[in-house]
């Protein structure tokens, strides 16, 4: 799995949401009926700030070999740190669907609606969701989240939630390329991670 430099962070960020659901709209004019499936996972455009061609390099040989190998990001907070959750991972093994069940939080920790965390699997892949309502751990460090979407992988008690510095881990879906300007600064470097799992 591939990282790429911290700096410079990417100048734009474009997220989406991959549903794999659909609307039903019956022919008779019937209501129109959600059909929800599982798989439902983020995936993201990221743009590269203009660079000189020494500092692009670095990033161009990461990206192409992400190509073949998978990408590992942060997850932009745009300047909001979610605080200090403490060590958190999964309370029991109960965390099901829309349930995430944690202990070691620190006490008092309030995860708001909107906050981005990762539950990781026993293989290591990192999963991306959102909280889907505010949750404030109790005084021994447990709290349950309703998150979205719902959880895609079995995880055993004790496996690491992280809310402190969310990630994107996936493949690389879009083309690798770049111009080579002869004022030899590299811009518009853009391409687009989805989780994989």
């Amino acid at each position: 799995m591939i990282t790429l430099p911290t700096e410079p962070a990417p100048s734009n960020v474009a997220p989406q949401l991959l549903d794999f659901g659909m609307i039903l709209r019956p022919g008779t004019g019937a209501p129109p009926v959600r059909i929800n499936r599982t798989g439902t996972r983020w995936q993201a455009q990221f743009t590269l700030p203009a660079m000189t061609t020494a500092t692009a390099r670095l990033f161009q040989a990461r990206l192409a070999r992400a190509k073949a190998e998978g990408l590992r990001m942060p997850w932009p907070l745009l300047g909001v740190p979610q605080g200090a959750p403490g060590v958190a991972v999964v309370n029991g093994t109960g965390a099901a669907g829309t349930s995430l069940p944690l202990r070691g939080l620190s006490r008092g920790y309030r995860v708001l609606e909107g906050y981005w965390l990762n539950v990781v699997d026993a293989a290591g892949q990192i999963y991306l969701h959102q909280a889907a309502a505010r949750a404030d751990a109790a005084s021994d460090g447990t709290a349950t989240l309703a998150v979205w979407p719902p959880l895609r992988a079995v995880l055993a008690d004790g496996s690491a939630v992280q809310l402190a510095k969310p990630e994107i881990m996936g493949l690389v879906t879009s083309d690798v390329g770049w111009e080579l300007p002869v004022n030899r600064v590299i811009s518009g470097l853009t391409f687009t991670v989805e989780e994989s799992a």
